[in-house]
């Protein structure tokens, strides 16, 4: 057996145990602890060593950014314990009773610029440069881990040599001349590069003096760009996820960082990622293409092998396929690598398949090894992760996320999603209820970047409207993030106000579920069969989905998110009727589900090019005909036109009219308000509440038109009728100066209730209680206890 062989098989039986081993442990840690301090909604603020002198107006819960590690290996953590930094922001958190996350990036690797003295001690780093004294000889390394794993002679802590890890090898056991040769991502030339980051309080004199001009040079970028001007100090490569000797390493350094900080949570960066949103920027790292190998021998037969004019599997290279595929005489390659047949062919959605399947395994183990670690030391520990919603497999995760805390914006293109644009128009609901649905918690943390000149003083209106957005689909705005020209939203007032609204109404806005109707399908295998080698064409699944759900948000229309892993008939039947929004890929199972939900009397609505492939047992492959042709019903309405893409209002409103269904929420508010249902079953009684939102605000003027009074009519749940209904209003606004809003409501026949709402600025929470008749509390707790 070959070393490259032994390798593969590494990889198989590694992510086996990995996942056998956390099933179990999941369930363990399920029955040991009966509530996790992050099932409650927790505010967080990002990086707060920023603001540490703000810590205590923010009103947050949660420290999220402190100990920054993964990048430069396990001595990154000596040198962070030798500047005191991040210990004193521990202990500052630990004063305010905050939670502690630390910050653990899986996705990347590098180096940062040290300085060593003549006694073989570091002087000071590349964030400390700017202060140097000047005095003394030093000399300038690129300290990372490289480095590290090198053991180099000018170490100035304890290298990969003293904790017994093992070295970085190419696929064919041979070492590499760079550790990042081993482990970077490559491009379909088999390229890889640093991406650099500069200091920007380092002087020319300082850079000369100090001999950081000798190993480094200057960069230059926009001025809204932060860090990407000037001396670079900074320099890192992303990682392939099939690596399986990155694998261990990962595993073994998140245990560390977990025993010897002892955090509340972890903050798992590019978690969830698997290089294929631009396949041929990143997808073809060396452990890519040689484990695709392996990964092609166990799901092609002979006879496709030889159909595919496949000769030997152990010689075959995906990029050598790529780049010489050609679908019509005189295609130019950039022109073949965006043709559509891509998302047919049998090999490319195998590899797709394969790199799914295999960096998703990567990043449930890390997940698992920091939960055994917090299992060692008795920590209930939070292991969230940028694990950003709409991005190829994220949904994929669920189960293996706490908390998804991730990168959004809404002001420009991000990655290959058109910008929603800001309010009145803009939504996000979209993004975070993908986001909540990932998420074990229940909701999620969402960072909403904009323009430098939108973020900070004279924008907090936007902030608290934004906030609020977020609250109302299931997630909470983090404060303090910023990266590149995205710049975090609000100041510590702003920030402070939404935050002792969240914290005063915890437990009421905690654990809440959508009261939906209408189920919007998201499905990540359809995502799939949208990637060319140049990336996702968006325009085969997400401009459709995002189109319904920002359509159905605007009409008040009660939706959440369907994750087509749960198109099963249990879960099929919360809903009154099921959008599937170019849902391309339906197992025959999903199928039937389908089929029997609409016989039992729920709708479907089906667009695009919904039904036209086989699941993942069948490699994604088109069907010979859609899936539709085998059942055909009336409450089951079908076309092949893109109507959300469109943002085809008319056409929409028309598939969703019902003879037999009403929607539970009518209102006399226009698309500038936004009405969300939840059902909290966590309190002593279920509660109905209501969210609304006032999207009208002049971004420019950052002015807020308050609504006028709303009249809303409510079709109750059944375990409200015969009750009596008690109804509690909190307006942010008010009650920062100590007043309440008053909603009158008025009961209708047929189990409906009418609410007269009053003005209001930005949101209001509208909670509903259902007592018996004859109600006292003595009575009322002992019949909870009873049911």
């Amino acid at each position: 057996m070959s070393r490259m062989e032994i390798c593969g098989m590494f990889l198989t039986i590694a992510q086996l145990c990995s996942l056998v081993s956390a099933l179990c442990f999941g369930k363990i840690l399920a029955n040991s602890v009966k509530e996790h301090w992050w099932e409650m909604l927790t505010p967080v603020v990002s990086d707060p060593g920023r603001i540490a002198k703000d810590l205590q107006k923010i009103n947050a819960i949660v420290g999220r950014g402190v100990y920054h590690n993964g990048w430069y290996g396990y001595w990154a953590l000596d040198d962070q314990r030798r500047t005191k930094h991040n210990e004193y922001i521990w202990r500052l958190l630990d004063k305010f009773g905050m939670r502690k996350v630390l910050y653990y990036d899986s996705g990347e690797a590098g180096d940062y610029a040290i300085f060593i003295g003549n006694d073989g001690k570091v002087v000071c780093n590349a964030w400390e440069l700017p202060w140097w004294d000047g005095k003394g000889a030093m000399t300038p390394y690129w300290f990372g881990l490289d480095a590290f794993m090198n053991d180099v002679d000018w170490a100035p802590y304890p290298t990969a040599k003293s904790y017994g890890l093992p070295p970085f090898t190419m696929p064919d056991g041979t070492k590499p001349k760079s550790v990042y040769d081993a482990i970077a991502r490559r491009d379909l030339h088999g390229q890889w590069q640093f991406d650099f980051f500069s200091n920007p309080k380092v002087t020319d004199e300082i850079a000369q003096k100090s001999g950081l001009a000798n190993i480094s040079s200057k960069q230059k970028a926009r001025e809204d760009v932060a860090e990407k001007s000037g001396w670079i100090t900074v320099r890192l490569i992303h990682v392939d996820f099939s690596n399986p000797q990155l694998l261990d390493y990962r595993c073994r350094e998140i245990k560390r960082l977990v025993r010897e900080i002892r955090p509340d949570g972890v903050h798992i960066d590019n978690h969830g990622d698997v290089n294929i949103l631009y396949p041929y920027m990143q997808a073809f790292g060396v452990w890519s293409v040689a484990g695709f190998r392996q990964w092609l021998q166990k799901h092609a037969t002979p006879e496709q092998l030889s159909e595919w004019r496949i000769d030997s599997v152990s010689q075959f290279d995906i990029r050598e396929y790529v780049l010489n595929k050609r679908f019509q005489a005189g295609q130019k390659l950039m022109e073949a690598l965006s043709d559509l047949r891509w998302t047919e062919d049998p090999i490319w959605l195998r590899f797709l398949l394969f790199k799914v399947e295999t960096e998703l395994n990567f990043h449930k183990a890390v997940y698992q090894a920091a939960k055994e670690a917090a299992a060692e030391i008795g920590c209930d520990l939070m292991v969230g992760g940028n694990v950003i919603p709409l991005f190829p497999a994220r949904t994929l995760l669920r189960g293996w996320c706490d908390i998804a805390c991730f990168e959004w914006t809404m002001t420009k293109q991000f990655g290959p999603i058109r910008p929603s644009g800001l309010p009145p128009e803009g939504r996000v609901g979209h993004a975070t209820k993908v986001g909540a649905a990932i998420s074990n918690a229940g909701y999620c943390w969402a960072t909403v970047y904009v323009p430098r000149e939108l973020s900070g003083e004279g924008h907090e209106n936007l902030h608290k409207l934004l906030a609020f957005e977020c609250l109302a689909n299931r997630a909470l705005l983090d404060y303090g993030h910023w990266f590149l020209d995205g710049y975090s939203l609000g100041t510590v007032e702003s920030v402070g106000f939404v935050n002792k609204f969240v914290t005063t109404h915890q437990k009421l806005l905690s654990k809440r579920k959508p009261f939906a109707e209408v189920a919007l399908v998201y499905c990540p295998y359809t995502e799939l069969t949208s990637i060319t080698p140049i990336g996702v064409k968006t325009s085969l699944f997400l401009d459709e989905y995002i189109g319904w759900a920002d359509f159905l948000s605007k009409n008040h229309f009660q939706w959440d998110v369907l994750l087509s892993q749960d198109l099963t008939t249990e879960d099929l039947r919360r809903f009154s009727v099921i959008v599937m929004p170019s849902i391309r890929v339906i197992t025959d199972e999903q199928f039937q589900a389908l089929c029997d939900y609409v016989r039992s009397g729920g709708r479907v609505i089906a667009t695009g090019t919904t039904g036209t492939r086989f699941g993942v047992s069948e490699y994604l492959m088109p069907r010979p005909t859609p899936i539709w042709a085998k059942f055909q019903h009336a409450r089951m309405r079908i076309t092949d036109g893109y109507v959300g893409a469109n943002r085809l209002e008319a056409e929409m409103k028309q598939l969703l009219d019902f003879e037999d269904w009403q929607p539970i929420l009518w209102t006399d508010a226009g698309k500038t308000v936004g009405f969300y249902l939840h059902w909290n079953g966590s309190m002593n009684a279920p509660i109905l509440t209501l969210d609304l939102v006032n999207y009208d605000i002049d971004v420019a003027t950052d002015q807020v038109k308050p609504t006028s009074p709303i009249k809303v009519t409510l079709r109750l749940p059944k375990y409200f009728v015969n009750r009596q209904i008690d109804v509690t209003t909190h307006d942010p606004e008010l009650e920062s100066v100590g007043q309440k809003a008053k909603v009158k409501v008025d009961r209708l026949p047929g189990g409906k209730l009418h609410l007269h709402i009053p003005t209001f600025k930005f949101y209001l929470c509208i909670a509903i209680n259902g007592y018996p008749s004859g109600f006292s509390h003595k009575n009322h707790s002992k019949e909870v206890d009873e049911r």
